[in-house]
């Protein structure tokens, strides 16, 4: 297929033909309901959805479903809906200073990428439950990600690896670690008497300073052997671009809360992917303020819509090689004005790239130039990760000649290795293995036989090595070619040490012993160089010289960072930056088919596929295209129109002479030309819920590591997309409540009265103008409110201003609430559990979008529908206002989700918790495995059984844990002191909970604000949850 797919379409806002010729509503949910496609005509003009599917108890789906629900909870121990008889054990020998039955939280940090974010994790009588970010911490500032989050349910999951194998011809042999050590002993007596020629090591991306200690002893020990760092998602550009630009590599530091003006160059740099990403979506956020009477003003150029575009003032949408142009042009634009000094360097000329004397490229480029420029030494410029080189060097150059740096912009030293590709260093092992020059080979970690490029062969070779062996949670892709596996210690069973990206040092420490007897990197490593294996002794003997006494190092422990241990910030000098070379086929403004741009993305659920077999994570809708349970190729709207492609489409991706399948899944706000996929699915061996081969577990998404090289790891071109037609039905949770075309002509009039906004400038003339988009006439009650709420009364303010829609609120829930996971055919059939969900929704042109999120929480009405309608009262009012339920008495009518204008409520369509294989609350099983899930369980929450509805509670367990200890105290409970599991690891603040009658909380003060409005308030429901309109700050130019 050669037809030609104008890349400027985004930019120049030319429509696409549409289904109608009607112009597009101002909001809108999907492209589905947008054009009316004949799926989703036929869904909502159904009278009743498909009954309940009764699945034979042997059959393949029912098997499926059974071993969804119990890789994720338990089955057994803990309590039901129902009475049930349970034994008191006493603890006969209880520790000192441990109450029974009551959370303790412990300082510890996790690694991602080589960057650690310190975290509290919270031990219910010595097993962690809960995840959550360490307020000391100065890049998590008390929030975590979506991966933080999920970590927790990697402890119990049942599919980790218990045992140490041995490969034994084509099968694997269950072993001990004695056996191993026994035959580590004599290979490591060989490679001493020949200096370690031969052996490898090769471990993912750590900052652990005691592993790099080991790691130093190691070569010394064997001088001829070689320590190679691989990680699938590592990139090198922003290194090799410091280095150009000031003679070695650095790390760059951002201080968003004293910007005015923010670029952003295809950088997502409020995800938990970029680093210090969260503690940048605070200070961003921080400027987001309209009540404060000033606003920071935001530009995104990106290829595919991401947190930092969706929150942004003006957005353009281009594909990722043509930043470079952008960049020189910007260059070419600043220096002649900003004053370069002659050791800096001339500019760089200035493009002549097709796509630039577009008039809205060019109008766009030129107001960034002028508003940054206006902002001299308050402004910032962000390169992605992804990019390359010259793109990082000519934003560094950027950054110096607008003043930025020491006052919003910081530099640290990087190691002088950082520079090397990752791919590269992959595949020069590779090359050595199949030369021969490997017998000994020791992975740590990482999981490269899986993630490697698509031209490293990496497995293969790997399994030709003499004496392989490998580390890690599970019997994986690379286990399964490793002479020997060993189990490897959860991070929340392991002492350890780690860096956050600005060298902050936390110690790692563990919750639970390890329960599979794994080993962690530093107690391997030590155990192999003949040294003291015990984890605590490694990490306290290297911070000795820094922490000193016992003291110190315990309090370092306490508060999960060492004091001082950042890196100290530098002042590198700018020098002169070669004329970057721009390829051809990117200046251009038109592509064919077969010449594509492919971005090769982290999945912000799974990641790089580390946490594919995370059932919490699976089933958590993607952040824009609310895609459960999949990976998928996305693409714009002019895009999929000139290939015939339309949602669920199977594909074949090519790439290189490599193929891959994926559904598809048209996306609005895609640059055109540019399709992107994400990384992490298509796991072989990953376990009962991400695929296992030999098993009827299918791999769930498509492996797109089989397309990608080591010399194009993120953006590639020559992409050919071959449709072969409709495929399964994709688990999309944003059309699930569509409705006849009543409903949906109400739904898209009343959507800009959901999501409320304006302008800075018109905010400025009309503060309160949230509040007078509806007219509220008043109500009168059908009764008088018989709670006079004169003690507590709760309620949340929800800030639309600050949500960047990243989904940590959602995990964070269903961690603190036992939520079960349903399993893609049920999320497809509309029977998700999640009791919060993060709305998506577009506004304006579907080629040039902009993207605006609400979350919807229970909204805790005071004239709540649900009660009116229970016939059972199983849905009732506290004396605080909160809209209970009692499960105990619920039948199951769902009358109160019928009438629930918010679409809230959550029905058990089955025992998901605990009797979907084959057992129920009250029988125990003698599975240890299944008595292991259940360790993951927060035990003062209810487990929910099936026929029963349940919804968000404002986290009422945590509002009694704080408010028995201060009655028993005879303390006023402070403002604050209770957080509810969303607002606790929201980034950015954007949620915030409290008591209404303080008036000095601040929650009382934003529900008073001129912004805040209730929604469907014209309805008399008086929702105790409250919303702030969003407000942008447009650049006059642009509008």
């Amino acid at each position: 297929m050669n037809k030609k797919l104008r890349v400027l379409d985004s930019a120049s806002g030319a429509a696409a033909p549409r289904a109608a010729d009607t112009a597009p509503p101002s909001y809108w949910r999907s492209m589905a309901e947008l054009d009316q496609t004949p799926e989703f005509r036929e869904a909502v003009e159904r009278e009743f959805q498909e009954p309940l599917e009764q699945l034979p108890p042997n059959s393949p789906g029912r098997r499926r479903f059974m071993q969804v629900m119990g890789a994720s909870f338990s089955l057994a121990g803990l309590a039901g809906c129902r009475w049930q008889e349970d034994k008191i054990v006493p603890m006969t020998r209880r520790p000192e200073g441990v109450i029974p039955g009551t959370t303790t939280r412990y300082a510890t940090a996790m690694e991602l990428n080589g960057v650690a974010l310190g975290l509290h994790a919270t031990s219910y009588d010595g097993r962690p439950i809960k995840v959550d970010g360490n307020p000391l911490h100065p890049e998590s500032l008390g929030a975590a990600s979506v991966y933080h989050q999920g970590s927790v349910l990697g402890v119990y999951d049942p599919d980790r690896s218990d045992a140490v194998t041995q490969k034994s011809g084509s099968k694997r042999e269950i072993t001990t670690f004695a056996a191993f050590d026994k035959a580590a002993k004599e290979e490591l007596k060989k490679l001493r008497a020949n200096r370690g020629e031969g052996l490898r090591v090769l471990a993912e991306r750590s900052s652990s300073p005691t592993l790099a200690a080991l790691k130093d002893r190691w070569l010394t020990a064997f001088p001829l052997s070689k320590w190679i760092v691989f990680e699938a998602l590592a990139s090198n550009g922003r290194p090799a671009g410091t280095a150009l630009a000031f003679g070695k590599p650095h790390r760059v530091h951002y201080a968003f809360a004293e910007a005015r003006v923010v670029l952003s160059l295809d950088a997502d740099f409020m995800s938990a992917t970029f680093p210090g990403g969260l503690a940048n979506a605070r200070g961003f956020i921080k400027n987001r303020v309209p009540d404060h009477g000033e606003m920071n003003r935001s530009y995104v150029i990106e290829s595919a819509f991401s947190g930092t575009g969706a929150t942004s003032d003006h957005r353009l949408a281009l594909r990722s090689e043509q930043i470079k142009a952008v960049a020189a042009y910007l260059d070419a634009e600043i220096s002649a004005k900003a004053n370069a000094l002659p050791e800096q360097g001339a500019a760089q000329a200035k493009p002549t790239a097709e796509f630039l004397s577009d008039a809205k490229v060019a109008k766009f480029l030129g107001a960034v130039a002028k508003d940054l420029l206006a902002n001299i030494g308050k402004s910032i410029i962000v390169a992605g990760l992804h990019q390359p080189a010259e793109v990082h060097a000519l934003v560094e150059r950027l950054n110096v000649l607008l003043g930025n740096v020491g006052r919003t912009v910081f530099y640290t030293e990087d190691a002088p290795e950082s520079v090397t590709s990752d791919a590269e260093s992959l595949k020069a092992l590779t090359e050595e293995i199949a030369a021969g020059r490997v017998q000994t080979l020791l992975v740590l970690g990482g999981n490269p036989a899986y993630d490697a490029p698509a031209d490293v062969a990496f497995g293969a070779a790997m399994d030709k090595v003499p004496f392989s062996v490998r580390l890690g949670l599970y019997e994986d892709e690379t286990s399964q070619v490793a002479t020997w596996h060993l189990p490897a210690a959860h991070y929340l069973e392991s002492w350890g040490d780690a860096r956050a990206y600005d060298g902050t040092i936390s110690i790692v420490q563990p919750l639970i012993a390890p329960i599979f007897g794994g080993r962690s990197a530093l107690e391997l490593v030590a155990r192999l160089l003949g040294e003291e294996p015990k984890g605590l002794e490694l990490v306290r003997a290297q911070h000795k010289g820094a922490l000193g006494d016992d003291r110190r190092f315990r309090k370092a422990i306490h508060d999960g960072i060492v004091e001082g241990s950042a890196f100290e910030r530098v002042a590198p000098n700018l020098r002169a930056i070669a004329p970057v070379k721009l390829e051809e086929r990117a200046g251009s403004a038109a592509v064919q088919n077969g010449q594509l741009e492919v971005r090769f993305v982290p999945c912000p659920k799974v990641y790089d596929g580390r946490f594919a077999n995370n059932a919490w994570l699976q089933e958590l809708p993607e952040t824009f295209s609310k895609l459960s349970w999949d990976n998928a190729a996305f693409f714009s709207v002019p895009t999929a129109k000139a290939l015939g492609v339309t949602d669920g489409d199977v594909l074949t991706l090519t790439l290189g002479g490599k193929t891959v399948k994926v559904p598809a899944v048209v996306a609005p706000g895609q640059a055109d030309g540019s399709v992107k996929v994400a990384l992490g699915y298509g796991r072989t061996h990953a376990g009962r819920v991400a695929g296992k081969l030999g098993t009827d577990v299918e791999p769930v998404g498509g492996n797109v590591n089989l397309i990608r090289t080591s010399d194009a790891p993120f953006i590639a071109a020559g992409l050919n997309v071959q449709n072969h037609g409709p495929g399964k039905r994709l688990a999309n949770t944003q059309d699930l409540y569509a409705m006849d075309q009543i409903g949906l002509d109400g739904i898209a009039q009343r959507l800009p009265e959901l999501v409320r906004e304006t302008t800075f400038e018109k905010f400025k003339e009309e503060p309160a103008f949230a509040k007078h988009v509806v007219h509220q006439p008043h109500a009168m009650n059908l009764w008088v409110d018989p709670v006079s709420y004169e003690g507590h009364k709760w309620g949340m303010a929800i800030d639309l201003n600050k949500c960047i829609g990243c989904s940590a609120c959602v995990t964070a829930c269903q961690a603190e609430n036992n939520i079960p996971v349903v399993g893609q055919e049920n999320v497809a059939m509309g029977r998700e559990m999640l009791w919060l969900r993060v709305d998506r929704y577009y506004k304006g042109n579907p080629n040039e979008p902009e993207l605006r999120f609400q979350p919807m929480p229970c909204q805790q009405c005071e004239n709540a529908p649900c009660e009116q309608v229970c016939p059972v009262g199983a849905t009732m009012h506290s004396h605080e206002g909160l809209n209970d339920m009692v499960y105990n008495r619920c039948i199951g009518t769902r009358y109160c989700s019928n009438n629930c204008p918010y679409k809230v409520r959550r029905f058990n369509y089955f025992n998901y918790n605990l009797d979907v294989i084959g057992v129920t609350p009250y029988t125990p099983t003698d599975d240890p495995k299944m008595k292991l899930k259940s360790m993951v369980f927060n035990p003062e929450v209810t487990v929910r059984s099936r026929g029963v509805m349940e919804k968000c509670t404002f986290c009422v367990q945590r509002i009694q844990n704080v408010k028995i200890p201060a009655k028993n105290a005879h303390r006023a409970i402070e403002d604050g002191e209770i957080k509810t599991a969303c607002q606790e690891t929201c980034p950015t603040e954007a949620i915030i909970f409290g008591d209404l009658n303080d008036g000095k909380s601040r929650v009382a003060g934003l529900q008073k604000l001129d912004r805040s409005y209730q929604l469907l308030g014209e309805f008399n429901n008086r929702p105790r949850v409250q919303y702030l309109a969003r407000i942008t700050n447009p650049n006059p130019e642009l509008v």
